[in-house]
């Protein structure tokens, strides 16, 4: 398996580094390459637009050794797809970091931001670039508070978000952007035209 945990803005949004939820952040290369073992058990290389998550690599990799897979891991294999079954489509896809956490449909991307009362809300298919921000938008509300509320249920029971990686270390705590933080979101301008 080939992939990225992340990518990075390289400018996208006038930004730099990774620590947003844009699409160029967290849309990265996944490639499986089957190896001699496996490889006359799966079906001819293709292209696939199904929502997967790197969660999804360690509950493939059992499924192809033929090991059952402990019900803590949340992903889903991806290991009947690479047989040429229909694997069950996703109908979304979450994400983490620090403040933030963000779920992105087939359409639509909402990330909230702890602590806060803004977010952000796309809808993909009309503004893949992700420049209009929909949060406040009286006729997307309906939907924003639907997916908010599946967001929250996901949050609140992921084994992911609540292991003993996150849990156990007292330390942990929001880091939030501030004025002259150049590590976490690199140069940019504030609303004053005033460097960081």
């Amino acid at each position: 398996i080939f992939c990225s945990d992340h990518g990075d803005m390289l400018g996208d949004h006038g930004l730099a580094y990774k620590w947003l939820m844009y699409e160029s952040v967290v849309r990265v290369p996944f490639f499986i390459v089957p190896g001699a073992a496996v490889a006359g058990r799966v079906r001819a290389p293709s292209a696939e637009d199904a929502l997967v998550s790197l969660l999804d690599i360690g509950p493939t990799f059992l499924d192809a050794a033929g090991v059952p897979r402990p019900a803590r891991l949340e992903g889903r294999s991806l290991w009947p797809m690479l047989q040429g079954q229909a694997a069950p489509r996703r109908d979304h896809v979450f994400c983490e970091d620090n403040y933030q956490i963000m779920m992105r449909t087939p359409t639509h991307k909402l990330v909230v931001y702890l602590g806060q009362e803004d977010g952000e809300f796309y809808d993909l298919s009309a503004d893949s670039d992700e420049r209009q921000n929909l949060w406040g938008d009286a006729s997307a509300r309906p939907l924003r508070d639907r997916l908010e509320r599946e967001l929250f249920r996901w949050f609140a029971q992921s084994v992911y978000f609540n292991g003993p990686c996150k849990t156990r270390d007292g330390g942990q705590k929001l880091r939030w952007p501030a004025r002259g933080d150049f590590a976490l979101h690199g140069p940019n301008l504030w609303a004053d035209g005033a460097e960081l």
